[in-house]
């Protein structure tokens, strides 16, 4: 039985996902399971890979200490949605739940990320179950990422595919002194709606936007009225400013 330098040397030569499994299997070193990980991320995983990355998910989740962050949790998670076998549902479900900071501001998720890739997987096998999963991410606006806008950008894209419009509308409604940095999600919401939808509802929503205290953007929508957008200079701002226009010229 090769020893666990004999492995990693091994896999540092030749980037068999085989020899990555087999490090995994062996130690909980964290440079070494980040190597085997790089490795596995480039290779076509089967079944076969299964037992070894359920095994170090679930050590990883009653060790949370040794994955701050919970980076090494979102890699095994993905890689098992990658296999795409039915019976991971359970991970993801546990997954799902997580929500974690680190020191020295432990009450700050910041494990966002992983619920993302968890909802991913789960809606793969059980799309009603993750949709339920999704309008609570959305609501939860507080422990939305303010740099990725996870976990609530799955949790909104979701609930798009499957037209879930009462939870988007409800989303963009609930919203009210809103930052900055999630306005991606809200111009994800409001890009969702489609061309029928009335035009005094999207006003309603569109409305949760005004500011009078901020930089704003003046433009006005025949038919719609004046508005002022907030346009603080950030990317996203300019993006929803865009999408504000162009569905409210859409509703006319």
């Amino acid at each position: 039985m090769s020893s666990i330098t004999e492995l990693a040397d091994q896999l540092k030569e030749t980037g068999n996902p085989t020899v990555a499994l087999q490090l995994l299997s062996a130690t909980t070193a964290r440079s070494h399971v980040e190597a085997a990980l790089s490795a596995l991320r480039r290779a076509s995983l089967d079944d076969n890979a299964r037992p070894v990355l359920r095994e170090r998910l679930v050590y990883y989740f009653d060790n949370k200490d040794k994955d701050r962050g919970a980076t090494l949790r979102e890699a095994f998670v993905k890689l098992l949605i990658d296999i795409g076998h039915p019976d991971d549902l359970d991970l993801y479900l546990r997954a799902l739940s997580v929500y974690e900071g680190v020191p020295p501001v432990m009450q700050i998720d910041v494990v966002q990320k992983l619920r993302a890739a968890a909802l991913a997987g789960a809606a793969e096998i059980d799309s009603d179950l993750a949709q339920l999963y999704a309008v609570k991410f959305i609501s939860e606006v507080s422990d939305t990422s303010p740099f990725s806008s996870e976990p609530a950008l799955t949790a909104l894209n979701l609930l798009v595919r499957y037209q879930r419009w009462q939870p988007i509308y409800q989303y963009v409604l609930m919203i009210n002194d809103y930052e900055p940095e999630y306005a991606d999600v809200v111009s994800r919401a409001l890009e969702a709606f489609e061309a029928d939808f009335p035009v005094p509802l999207y006003t309603a929503a569109a409305e949760r936007f005004i500011a009078r205290d901020q930089p704003v953007e003046h433009f006005e929508i025949p038919g719609a009225g004046h508005f002022e957008l907030i346009t603080p200079g950030k990317p996203g701002w300019d993006r929803l400013t865009g999408t504000v226009q162009s569905l409210l010229s859409g509703h006319d």
